[in-house]
């Protein structure tokens, strides 16, 4: 463990101020490792951005190969970088849903939001008084203030 600046997030503010934390070092499979060599299972795979593991030689060759081409681009204002495609009609293909099309978002709270900024979009054109959206309580829906409310957790609320 070390100290730092670093503010912790989904961490009550001022607990995060007087904790050092713990620093994962490492993951293999299901597993994550701590500077001490402690193994803890990933519950929540690193917060749902690694639900197919650690240490995937798949994801890593997968990885690497982009990284070579091209590293980062974003996709926005009718560009993208060919293997979204491949991604997009892979997803469309699997979905229960005929001819179904893909938005990728960076983070769940992103994917939440602009689903219901979509969602109020389509309703404003085609039924105007369909606007509420509805959610279970207790449920995550993501980090940013509009998803924390979605989600009705009242101890996240309830901090800011």
């Amino acid at each position: 463990m070390m100290t730092s600046r670093l503010v912790y997030g989904l961490s009550h503010l001022s607990n995060s101020a007087m904790s050092s934390g713990v620093d994962m070092v490492s993951g293999s499979g299901v597993f994550v490792f701590d500077s001490s060599g402690k193994d803890y299972i990933d519950a929540v795979s690193a917060l749902f951005c690694a639900t197919l593991g650690f240490h995937n030689e798949r994801l890593i060759e997968a990885a690497t190969r982009q990284m070579r081409e091209l590293p980062v681009y974003p996709t926005a204002l009718n560009r993208t970088v060919p293997v979204v495609h491949a991604l997009a009609d892979a997803l469309s293909a699997a979905a229960p849903i005929p001819d179904a099309h893909v938005l990728f978002a960076t983070t769940g709270s992103e994917a939440i939001e602009t689903l219901i900024k979509t969602t109020w979009y389509i309703n404003k054109q085609r039924n105007p008084k369909r606007h509420k959206i509805i959610t279970r309580r207790g449920s995550y829906h993501g980090s940013t203030i509009f998803a924390t409310r979605l989600g009705g957790i009242e101890s996240i609320i309830n901090s800011f």
